[in-house]
Formats: C-alpha cells, sequence, structure tokens
C-alpha cells in the first residue's frame, strides 16, 4: 500500500510538471499534435500503477521522452511557417457574408449542423447576420458579424462603415503569407510600400493583417 501511494505520488508530480512545461492550454484548445502527446503521456503513466512489476523508471523515460519532442517540435513551430502549416493547418472561410461556402465544408467533411451549433454557442441564430465565419486550427468556429448587427460601442455611436471587411494576416513572424493577401487584395508590392513607408522591412514584422478597406495593423518584432 505505501509502495503503490508513493509511485502515485511521483507519477502524478511527474506528469502535473510535464503539463506545466507544455503549456497552459485547455484541452478544448490543443493542436491535434499536442493532444496526442497528451493522450501518450496519460497512457504510459498509467503502466506501473496497473503492475507494480513495472518499474517506475518505465514510465518517467518516456514522459521526458514526450517532453523534450514537444519542447523541440514548439520551436521548430515558432521558427517554421511551412513547419506550423503542415503540423496545425490553416483557418479556412466557410462562411461569406450570409453564405456557406459548400465546396470548402464538403472538403471539410464539416457537417452543416455542426456550424450551426457552433454559431449558436457565440449566440449567433442566423447565418445571415454573418459577414465571415472561419474554422480555426483547433476546431473551434469563429465569426464577425455584418455591421448592421455588430454590437454598438460608445465610439462606435458617430462612426458608420459602408462595408464588411474581413481583416487577413499578410506577413507572421517576417515571413509573407501569400495564399491570404488575395482575400483582402493585397500583392507584394503594396504591401512591401507600406512597409517602406514605415521604414520597415518584412523581417522587422511580427504581425502585419490588412483589410480590402486598407486598413492595416502592424506589430514589429522586438530587438533582442
Amino acid at each position: 500500500m505505501v509502495i503503490t501511494f508513493i509511485r502515485t505520488i511521483i507519477l502524478y508530480v511527474a506528469v502535473i510538471f510535464t503539463m506545466r512545461i507544455m503549456g497552459k492550454r485547455q484541452l478544448s484548445q490543443l493542436q491535434p499534435v499536442e493532444f496526442v502527446i497528451a493522450m501518450m503521456i496519460s497512457q504510459v503513466a498509467v503502466f506501473p500503477l496497473e503492475n507494480r512489476n513495472i518499474p517506475i523508471i518505465t514510465s518517467l523515460e518516456p514522459l521526458a521522452i514526450l517532453l523534450s519532442l514537444e519542447i523541440f517540435s514548439s520551436v521548430i513551430n515558432m521558427k517554421s511557417l511551412k513547419y506550423r502549416t503542415l503540423i496545425q493547418g490553416h483557418s479556412v472561410i466557410i462562411i461569406r457574408n450570409g453564405c456557406i461556402d459548400q465546396k470548402i465544408i464538403k472538403k471539410l467533411r464539416l457537417p452543416v449542423d455542426d456550424i450551426l451549433e457552433a454559431l449558436r454557442k457565440k449566440d449567433i441564430f442566423d447565418i445571415s447576420c454573418v459577414a465571415y465565419a472561419l474554422l480555426e486550427t483547433d476546431g473551434t468556429v469563429t465569426a464577425l458579424l455584418k455591421n448592421e448587427f455588430s454590437p454598438v460601442q460608445k465610439k462606435d455611436l458617430n462612426v458608420s462603415s459602408e462595408t464588411d471587411s474581413l481583416p487577413c494576416e499578410v506577413i507572421s513572424d517576417g515571413k509573407i503569407i501569400d495564399s491570404e493577401m488575395k482575400e483582402c487584395g493585397m500583392n507584394k508590392e503594396k504591401l512591401i510600400s507600406a512597409l517602406e513607408s514605415r521604414r520597415l522591412k518584412v523581417k522587422d514584422v511580427l504581425l502585419m493583417t490588412a483589410d480590402s478597406e486598407g486598413k492595416l495593423f502592424i506589430v514589429k518584432k522586438e530587438k533582442k
């Protein structure tokens, strides 16, 4: 009994430490790779508890390996856009101006009922009110309401906009995202020109978004 208690405490601390190092994201926000590693960690930790004849090091070694793989993958994920796209994929527009993109949801094998349920969870019961809805890489659905249906804020009382526009990520961590520029009417010439007017280069930008109205949002990289 005492041995089992001690083994359980050791494994409990080891698993908590491993998950703590991996990050604070909730289970619903885990990327597929992170979810798989979390499942493997839980399975590996159980073996010595089910069989007292199995040395506890049998679980600690795989836990250390899985943690190392997760840290290594996270570092590569931050540095390489191609790797991030390969592992996580990218967000996909599934609703435009109140209309569901049927080709996209068929390709994603995403039932319409699931889309409606996701919107209802955000208190959106009418698709026609949605300007854009995106399926994010973690499987959640985010939505941008049309201007006439958006909640009114104090700063909006004297401001009106004639069109709905979706901000697109055109630069991520110093790299241009070509696939996003078409959606917001941006091209490389306009992008470079906008940066040069601010005395910036692509490599100096951590994040840049643009919309079809020409609004830009730029976050510069912090100097080391």
